[in-house]
């Protein structure tokens, strides 16, 4: 395989990008549908140096998410179009960069700062040019919140997710763009001035006590006060509440596990997705995504040290007491409680949420969960993450349904 062809290709399929000056949506739709039959049923013919299998899943995602970025939208050509580039462009070049560089980054030896900052670099230049080009126009608000959304995308496509490139870097951005376009920001409250320096305080005694390593109790800083300002106490009050049956959790047989330390990764995957959905504005989604992260937490703490089957909810196969990630039918049930506990906090602090329905999806999303973390099989915590996210999400469709 001729990987430099095939980035150089990869590159080459950002071009038709400027067809979106001409074409409609669903005209350029169209070519995007055929590039994805063209790329499974025709390359593999003449094309054989640039697949890595028969099925190479990347050939055959990137005309895909083309066509999903141009349906999505379709009445806005220019967003999809600084999507589109920030895939081909960027993430291409970035690649070729990465592999002639040999600082990796610390957190993911697959990665260089030499790839990261080439991804950036033309991220900035070429997707506030393509987002002007297609539209005509672009406020200064409008070039800032590309600009964001390329570092996000950035710095998030730079860790060991376990998704293919191919999904991550468009709908990465995709998403911090519309993060942009919906935040509001508002002046703290007078209590938030006062508990804010309590969280301070509570994220350097986790430090202390080694319940988290440093970037872990800097990541909790910020995730807490976040979801304290965009969410309100109450949340904050939900999110604390994880926190204490988490620990109570991982308490509970300590002797018997492994002993690992939490760190960044894990308060991101289990608070993350809390604080994205205050700063989107449903609290209820945050209290669900919480809910359902104790019950991972739990239903793992409890079940990799209870019962006589334990086994991981990725693999399906049986694992060790004490291993990190094993459960066991009592976690399981440990966590479903846990994760009603949660809840019924949450009714109980007036926060307005469908009890029945909440519990219904934490329990429908466990039944599931394996098949959500099979494109996840890499990254453990992105993983949870996702898990979490999903839950949040499908509380609020099915509310607005």
């Amino acid at each position: 395989m001729d990987e430099n062809l095939r980035k150089l290709i990869h590159i080459c399929f950002g071009l038709p990008i400027f067809l979106l000056l001409f074409l409609n949506w669903w005209q350029a739709s169209l070519i995007a549908f055929l590039a994805f039959l063209h790329n499974i049923l025709i390359l593999p013919m003449y094309g054989k140096k640039i697949f890595r299998s028969r099925w190479d899943r990347g050939i055959i995602l990137y005309p895909l998410s083309v066509l999903i970025l141009l349906v999505l939208f379709r009445e806005r050509l220019w967003v999809a179009a600084a999507a589109w580039s920030l895939l081909s462009f960027s993430d291409g070049i970035a690649s070729i960069m990465g592999k002639k560089s040999r600082k990796k980054l610390p957190w993911n030896r697959e990665k260089s700062f030499r790839g990261t900052g080439a991804f950036l670099l033309t991220g900035f230049i070429l997707s506030p040019f393509f987002y002007w080009l297609i539209k005509g126009n672009m406020s200064t608000r409008e070039f800032l919140i590309i600009i964001s959304a390329v570092l996000l995308t950035g710095l998030f496509e730079s860790f060991n997710t376990g998704v293919d490139d191919n999904i991550i870097v468009p709908f990465a951005f995709l998403y911090f763009f519309r993060l942009g376009e919906v935040i509001k920001f508002k002046t703290p409250s007078s209590l938030e001035m006062k508990i804010i320096p309590a969280i301070v305080v509570l994220s350097f005694l986790v430090y202390l006590l080694k319940i988290l390593d440093l970037p872990g109790s800097v990541s909790a800083l910020i995730v807490g006060t976040g979801i304290l300002h965009f969410g309100g106490v109450p949340i904050f009050i939900i999110l604390l509440g994880f926190f204490i049956i988490s620990e109570a959790a991982s308490f509970y047989k300590k002797s018997e596990k492994n002993g690992i330390k939490r760190g960044w990764e894990s308060v991101w995957a289990k608070g993350g997705p809390a604080l994205l959905f205050t700063i989107l504005g449903f609290p209820q989604g945050a209290v669900v995504a919480l809910a359902e992260a104790t019950y991972d937490t739990v239903a793992t703490e409890i079940g990799s040290v209870s019962g006589t089957t334990v086994f991981s909810p990725l693999t399906m196969k049986r694992t060790r007491r004490g291993e990190s990630g094993g459960m066991s039918p009592e976690g399981s049930i440990a966590g479903f409680l846990a994760a009603f506990l949660l809840l019924g906090i949450s009714v109980w602090l007036g926060i307005r949420i469908d009890y029945t329905l909440a519990a219904l999806i934490i329990v429908l999303v466990n039944l599931f969960e394996p098949v959500l973390k099979i494109p996840c099989h890499v990254s453990h915590s992105f993983a949870n993450f996702i898990t979490a996210y999903v839950a949040g999400e499908i509380y609020i469709i099915t509310g607005i349904l």
